[in-house]
């Protein structure tokens, strides 16, 4: 595993930064692990810190007063959690985030963290530019669920991880079927049961968590024919 300060230093938060800034970066951040199924901040709550991902995957959530809740985003590796932190007062944290997996974190108090994009441009950009990255993405996932059909969407978020992965045509989910659906708005066995349609049609082969693109060009067809 690379150690807390390579990690920090290859964040985007971090890039072109300047020593002096850099420095006050590395001894502002602490460590903390969180267990599968531990909630890592709650919906509601005063946002206390600013959220750097270093391992495993941890879920953006929206619950209701009932109790059921809808996946916003995966987090993995180099993802924020946060961005509230950079509000000056009453500041709340909009989702709840929970761990998927064993998680490692890397948290900033929100009084320091503001203090610091006070007195580094560069520091504002960098954290500017990562919520910007994560307002396209959730555009992104807004054409994903606009799809009409089951199959649209997954065959539009097939697309979306093949280029999020700079893949050929073998992709990796990012997370179980069980979460992907919640992802895609959709109830897990109609997930199961669309993804093995797809594979007896050809379109995709399935092997656990990979899939591997047969027909890229009519997955592509089935988005453009929205």
């Amino acid at each position: 595993m690379m150690d807390e300060s390579n990690i920090l230093s290859d964040s985007l938060l971090l890039k072109d930064i300047d020593p002096a800034t850099a420095e006050a970066c590395h001894s502002s951040f602490r460590r903390r692990k969180y267990a599968e199924g531990e909630r890592i901040a709650e919906e509601g709550e005063e946002c206390r810190y600013f959220l750097l991902i270093e391992s495993g995957e941890a879920a953006i959530q929206h619950y209701t007063t009932g109790g059921d809740y809808s996946t916003i985003e995966i987090l993995g590796c180099g993802d924020f959690f946060g961005e509230e932190a950079a509000e000056e007062q009453d500041a709340h944290y909009h989702y709840t985030l929970e761990a998927l997996s064993d998680v490692v974190v890397f948290y900033i108090s929100s009084e320091r963290f503001r203090k610091l994009l006070q007195h580094s441009p560069q520091l504002l950009r960098n954290f500017v530019s990562m919520v910007l990255g994560r307002v396209r993405s959730r555009g992104e996932r807004i054409v994903i669920l606009s799809q009409k059909s089951v199959r649209q969407k997954i065959a539009s978020y097939l697309l979306r991880i093949r280029k999020d992965q700079k893949a050929e045509d073998l992709l990796v989910l990012p997370s179980s079927r069980e979460v992907t659906a919640k992802l895609l708005a959709l109830p897990r066995p109609s997930l199961s049961r669309e993804l093995k349609s797809m594979e007896e049609t050809g379109l995709i082969e399935l092997n656990g968590k990979h899939v591997r693109i047969l027909n890229s060009a009519e997955l592509e067809k089935l988005v453009e024919e929205r």
